[in-house]
């Protein structure tokens, strides 16, 4: 999926205004899986503290290099279909970043979803190069820093950043204050961010199973169970139910409270 994403970005920025940030675990992957990636592009966070932190950091580096960039954000477990209107609408929120706008790119929801943030669309900006942005209204993110370059540095500072996402650290306040703006889009979109979109993603036959992996080592039969998530790892099995996909976080904090660190 990371190949993916750094494809569909290249007609926009080049390789050589392209960056990735990932966690120290994940460089030799990225690597491989990007050869064409500039080493002095690849940003590795100290530790997983949440978008706010990684955005933020990838962010203050690059504003030193040019401070007069417009730096977009992209998740690379994004499934996007329909490249041209992503460019399109990616261009117009370049346009509209230039006005000093927070920019997203609105998707419209096909359903009720706890995992996703919500936006409430406002008045047309009404420019010329970006007809479709709208001031956003409210934005609520999942509804129910200064940052220093030197790695030494940055090891000092990192363990006391705040774990949060970068919607409620940025994006909602931002939105209070009329700073943010959206570009509603057409184009096809899934976060992959669970076990549920992930099955969503992987064909299956009426009444069988989204497997991935060997399906020749799955015998499933009609139960009285429903939506269950089971995941076989070498060293863990995790069971969950898809409507709790989401709550994976909660249970790799109980089993790291729980010293079970071969398992994470």
């Amino acid at each position: 999926m990371i190949q993916s994403t750094w494809n569909r970005l290249i007609p926009l920025s080049g390789a050589a205004r392209t960056t990735v940030i990932t966690g120290l675990a994940h460089k030799k992957a990225i690597n491989d899986q990007l050869p064409d990636l500039l080493s002095s592009n690849l940003f590795t966070e100290p530790g997983p503290k949440d978008s706010m932190a990684a955005i933020g950091l990838a962010a203050a580096i690059i504003s030193r290099r040019d401070p007069n960039a417009i730096i977009g954000s992209f998740a690379a477990d994004h499934m996007i279909s329909g490249d041209d209107a992503f460019l399109t609408a990616v261009a117009e929120a370049a346009e509209v970043a230039t006005q000093g706008y927070l920019v997203t790119i609105g998707i419209a929801p096909s359903g009720p979803a706890t995992g996703f943030g919500y936006i409430r669309l406002g008045d047309k900006l009404g420019l010329p190069n970006a007809p479709n942005a709208h001031i956003v209204s409210t934005f609520k993110e999942k509804p129910d820093a200064h940052t220093a370059a030197g790695a030494e540095a940055l090891e000092k500072i990192w363990p006391g950043l705040e774990k949060i996402p970068i919607d409620n650290a940025v994006a909602e306040p931002a939105a209070e204050q009329g700073r943010v703006a959206v570009v509603p889009a057409t184009f096809g979109w899934d976060d992959v961010g669970d076990f549920s979109s992930l099955a969503g993603m992987l064909p299956a036959e009426t009444n069988q199973p989204h497997i991935l992996g060997d399906n020749r080592l799955v015998v499933t039969e009609q139960m009285a169970v429903d939506d269950l998530v089971i995941v076989d790892m070498p060293d863990a099995l995790m069971v969950t139910t898809r409507a709790r996909s989401q709550e994976v976080k909660r249970l790799v904090q109980k089993c790291r409270d729980a010293g079970w660190k071969n398992v994470l």
